[in-house]
C-alpha cells in the first residue's frame, strides 16, 4: 500500500491543474464583450417591448372605462374611453409597421427615417383624469419606449 499515496498527489495535481486551467479558460472568454447590436435588432427588440406596454395599456383602459362588476369605472367619458382605445389600436398598428420596416432588409440608411416617422404618428397625448395612475403608468412606458425606438442610431 506504500505505492497507493503518490497515486492520490498524482490525481490530486493533475485535477488542480485541470481547474487551473478550466478557470484561466473561463475568465479569458468572460472578458470577451459581444458588439453592440445592429440597429434593425435594437428596434426589433424595442419594438417587442412596445407591443408589450400597448397589451398592458389596452388592458388598462379596459379597466379605467369598463371594469367589471362590481368595480366601477373610473372614467365615465365615454368619448375619452373611445379615444384611448383607437390611440391603443393605432399604437399596435404603428408598432407592427415598425417591427415590418426594421425586417426590411433595407439599409439602416433608408429604414431609420421611415421608422422615426412611424413613431411620430403614434400619439399618445391624452388628459386622464386623476386616479388612473396605471394608464398613466402605461403611456408613460409606451411613451418612453418609442422614444428608445426613435433614438436608435
Amino acid at each position: 500500500m506504500p505505492n497507493s499515496k503518490p497515486v492520490h498527489w498524482i490525481a490530486a495535481a493533475l485535477l488542480l491543474t485541470f481547474s487551473l486551467v478550466s478557470g484561466a479558460c473561463a475568465h479569458s472568454n468572460t472578458a470577451t464583450q459581444n458588439p453592440p447590436a445592429p440597429p434593425q435588432v435594437q428596434v426589433l427588440q424595442y419594438a417587442l417591448t412596445a407591443a408589450t406596454s400597448n397589451q398592458a395599456l389596452g388592458a388598462a383602459v379596459h379597466l379605467a372605462c369598463r371594469p367589471a362588476p362590481p368595480a366601477v369605472a373610473t372614467i365615465t367619458d365615454q368619448h375619452l374611453c373611445s379615444e384611448l382605445a383607437d390611440g391603443v389600436r393605432a399604437a399596435a398598428a404603428g408598432i407592427e409597421q415598425i417591427r415590418a420596416e426594421a425586417a426590411s432588409g433595407d439599409a439602416w440608411s433608408v429604414m431609420k427615417p421611415k421608422i422615426a416617422a412611424i413613431v411620430s404618428a403614434i400619439a399618445l397625448n391624452y388628459a386622464v383624469p386623476g386616479g388612473n395612475d396605471q394608464l398613466v403608468s402605461q403611456i408613460s412606458a409606451l411613451t418612453a419606449t418609442l422614444a428608445n425606438i426613435k433614438g436608435v442610431q
